[in-house]
């Protein structure tokens, strides 16, 4: 139990079960009871939401769904989209050719794109750009943020630009950098099959890390072979924070690898 006293065990039964849309529908249920709220959460509720508890949520995503899912996987693509909310959309798939899609259309596997889930919002709206009639549960206030009805113009932040902010004053609190990420199930090995198969030698390796990040190969990293070696050097870009920092440079070096186009933290 967390602060509110908010179980998290059947959320967690349904990740580790991979039943992502009942597990969407419970993530709803669990933050609306974390700021004991009964049917709608606006953007102001969502402040409200512990770090504890959005740790929590974040981490349980994130671990079962190999890092492609959760709150922190959304807020660094909402920033490397330069917190553009529709190009964020068409990035995670919520939006489709400049539609957007409903909730029964969403991907509920762990083929879709990175970043599709949690979306949260409920079974009978999908986000659109004209008024809307009907209001149930928090999927338009979640989506799109809250509207003034008469003319339909949104004037609260979005669930994404909430999230991002919120996600980054906890980090602030704890001290923690927010950009940092930390490596969960089997992505360290994914991770070092993925360097190894863009690089495939150590020197390979070297002179990438030395063009785009300035670090020093030989000092850094070590071990009696090729993955020891990338290893190592994926354990001190995770204690330095900086696994996002590695990930792209290594994107910007070999952008036509497949292994680590579809690697995602």
């Amino acid at each position: 139990m967390t602060r509110q006293e908010i179980d998290y065990t059947r959320l967690d039964k349904l990740l580790a079960a991979g039943k992502w849309k009942d597990a969407d529908q419970e993530t709803i249920k669990v933050m609306l009871k974390a700021v004991d709220i009964q049917n709608l959460l606006s953007s102001a509720d969502l402040l409200q939401l512990s770090c504890e508890d959005l740790h929590t949520i974040d981490e349980l995503w994130r671990n079962y769904s190999y890092g492609r899912f959760g709150f922190s996987t959304q807020a660094r693509l909402f920033q490397e989209e330069r917190k553009v909310y529709y190009n964020f959309c068409e990035r995670v798939g919520w939006r489709v050719n400049g539609e957007w899609i409903g909730y029964n259309q969403l991907n509920w596997t762990l083929n879709a794109p990175v970043g599709h889930l949690p979306h949260m919002q409920g079974r009978y709206l999908f986000p659109a750009e004209g008024i809307m009639t009907s209001l149930r549960l928090n999927s338009f206030v979640l989506n799109l943020g809250d509207v003034a009805f008469g003319n339909a113009v949104i004037n609260d932040p979005t669930l994404i630009s909430v999230l991002s902010q919120k996600l980054a004053d906890c980090h602030s609190s704890t001290g923690e950098n927010s950009q940092s990420v930390k490596l969960v199930g089997s992505q360290r090995k994914q991770f070092c099959e993925a360097l190894m198969d863009a690089f495939r030698s150590e020197k390979a390796l070297e002179i990438m890390i030395s063009y785009e990040l300035d670090w020093k190969l030989n000092q850094i990293s070590g071990g009696d072979n090729y993955e020891e070696v990338v290893f190592s050097l994926i354990d001190y870009a995770e204690a330095q924070g900086q696994l996002i920092e590695l990930l792209e440079a290594a994107k910007r070096a070999n952008p036509g690898n497949p292994k680590l186009r579809n690697f995602y933290f």
